[in-house]
């Protein structure tokens, strides 16, 4: 336990450490710039790791009721794990690292409301100070959290819910998080927005069937875009599934169909994800399995 304690105090000072002796100092005049202070690749990994063990065994006692009854210890806990994070991130941020910004930025739910209310806070200032990397946190966020609740979910997580149940609020609350309609709708965040939209389409895609319930994520996004842009998302979504084999297509056009409704009972759990996530993102773009068969015909012809 002490071993534990003296880690958390030094993870916290190197934080402090990152801000006060960062970037910033590279654009003074010597001396002061001699004091700027870049971890090397050993410390940063080490860092990491712990970061991780930490931010694991935070998240597990919330899910199984046994997260600490003594409020003020909650609140230390995330002075000493992630604030350090988010502030090196901030004092950091032309050189942002998008994962481990991701790594924080995946307690907006499911973490209590003392680190909700830290994390809203710290996607505020980053949307702020610049919209586009701000978008690209979101997706690395998205990925990671994924990743960790969904496609590398392993024994020690059997406690936690369902994994989608885990993913969609993070989605819905990072959407939330971007701006509002008419933001992402300006002529500075519609190409980037257009961007974001196009890589996360082309990640689901291409990691199917693992990566089936990714489309709920990318849902909550897809509803906030004009028009045009959904358009253009659609026909990005065409190119991607024509480059599928054929039984990876079929299954994508099945699932948007909804085919065999009838024996939906003895569609297997792959299948029965794409119909309940898959088809919602299709039709939130305007497009329908007939389309999504037409411009796959029409690829194969060409």
């Amino acid at each position: 336990a002490i071993v534990t304690l003296v880690q958390r105090e030094a993870f916290a000072c190197a934080g402090d450490l990152r801000v006060l002796f960062g970037l910033p100092l590279a654009q003074t005049r010597e001396p002061l710039s001699l004091l700027r202070w870049q971890p090397d690749s050993d410390l940063l990994e080490r860092l990491q790791e712990f970061y991780e063990a930490e931010e694991r065994t935070l998240r597990t006692e919330l899910f199984v009721d046994e997260a600490p009854e003594d409020g003020d210890e909650d609140v230390a806990r995330t002075k000493l794990i992630l604030e350090p994070l988010m502030k090196a991130s901030i004092a950091n941020v032309q050189q942002l690292n998008r994962r481990q910004a991701a790594a924080a930025v995946g307690h907006f739910v499911h973490s209590g409301p003392d680190r909700t209310d830290a994390v809203k806070e710290f996607t505020t200032l980053l949307r702020k100070n610049n919209g586009t990397k701000y978008l690209e946190v979101v997706m690395a966020t998205l990925r990671l959290w994924y990743g960790r609740w969904v496609t590398d979910r392993g024994e020690e997580d059997e406690e936690l819910p369902d994994p989608l149940i885990l993913y969609v609020p993070l989605a819905e609350r990072l959407a939330k998080s971007i701006g509002g309609v008419g933001l992402l709708r300006t002529e500075n965040l519609q190409q980037p927005f257009l961007k974001f939209l196009k890589n996360g389409v082309s990640y689901a895609v291409e990691g199917l069937p693992q990566r089936a319930g990714f489309f709920a994520g990318l849902t909550p996004f897809a509803k906030r875009a004009s028009k045009q842009i959904k358009d253009r998302v659609l026909s990005h979504l065409h190119q991607c599934v024509a480059e599928l084999g054929a039984e990876q297509r079929d299954l994508l056009i099945d699932a948007a169909s909804g085919a065999d409704a009838d024996g939906a009972a003895d569609l297997d759990d792959t299948a029965k994800e794409l119909r309940g996530t898959f088809a919602g993102f299709l039709a939130c773009l305007g497009g329908s399995a007939d389309g999504l068969a037409g411009a796959t015909e029409e690829e194969e012809d060409e």
